[in-house]
């Protein structure tokens, strides 16, 4: 079992893969007396499902409730065998996930590895929204003590752009998460965390800095910044975020977070190319405005 803090939220983890996990979150472990919240990892060859009452079925994932009350969701091949299972206290401090072994495919190239980090990541990210926070996909930076969140879809150059500033700003620059880092809003403002879970890279920190700025980039021939509307900035962090989808409660939560964030931090949008221009352009937007 590890138990590690991240965004001040005490995380008991049990992992099936407990090297691998062991290495990742080394930098977030702590000695805290009690936990906020607790996740059960495990791989098995068969899942048995619980006692339980069907209410809904989306996305070809049948959601249910136990009879204690608590959430559950599944996904079943066409066998009718299922292959994920998990499930969730009603304030998502509990919670067992459960996972049929795969092999990677050419079409699916995760491994049990790989679905396990996700997973664990979303589980955590329940209980996130739940307290008042969100993750946002998004390559996120520190400048000189401040932080900036570049996000967009996968492919469009996030951690592309950001390891230019690291580039031309070197020791001015300190990555806090290359994938989800984490955004809380506090009395004092918006704050950004690194988390264990930054996608392909190991590019966290184990840090918080207040959030200057969110970056929604696109690609384009020359470099230009701009501020985004009121809806289109809802609409890009709405997107960019990770509710569940089984969850109504969660969903209308990360909305609320979401609005609060944008009363509280210039939401841009750049347009760039991959040249050092576009770094200078968007820091002197973001730092100098």
């Amino acid at each position: 079992m590890f138990r590690f803090k991240v965004a001040d939220i005490v995380m008991d983890y049990y992992p099936y893969h407990e090297e691998f996990f062991g290495r990742r979150l080394s930098s977030y472990l702590c000695d805290e007396e009690k936990s906020d919240m607790r996740l059960e990892y495990q791989i098995c060859e068969n899942i048995e499902l619980p006692t339980h009452k069907i209410t809904s079925k989306v996305h070809e994932a049948s959601i249910g409730v136990r009879d204690n009350g608590n959430l559950i969701m599944y996904f079943k091949a066409k066998s009718g065998k299922v292959m994920y299972y998990v499930e969730h206290s009603r304030d998502f401090s509990f919670n067992i996930a459960k996972s049929v072994s795969l092999k990677p495919t050419e079409k699916v190239p995760l491994t049990d590895c790989d679905r396990e980090y996700l997973r664990s990541g979303a589980v955590f990210n329940n209980r996130l929204i739940y307290s008042g926070g969100t993750m946002l996909h998004g390559s996120s930076i520190s400048y000189k003590g401040e932080g900036v969140i570049f996000s967009a879809p996968c492919g469009t150059g996030k951690s592309t752009h950001t390891a230019l500033w690291k580039k031309l700003y070197d020791s001015d620059v300190t990555y806090i998460n290359d994938d989800k880092p984490v955004i809380t809003l506090n009395p004092d403002g918006v704050s950004v965390w690194g988390a264990p879970w930054s996608g392909k890279t190991e590019l966290n920190t184990n840090t918080r800095v207040p959030l200057k700025a969110i970056v929604f980039i696109e690609r384009a021939e020359r470099n230009a910044i701009g501020t985004l509307s009121a809806s289109q900035a809802f609409c890009y962090l709405c997107d960019q975020t990770f509710p569940p989808f089984y969850s109504k409660e969660l969903s209308l939560k990360n909305i609320e977070t979401v609005e609060k964030i944008m009363a509280s931090v210039p939401i841009y949008i750049l347009s760039c190319n991959m040249e050092d221009d576009a770094a200078e352009i968007a820091k002197n937007k973001i730092f100098n405005n």
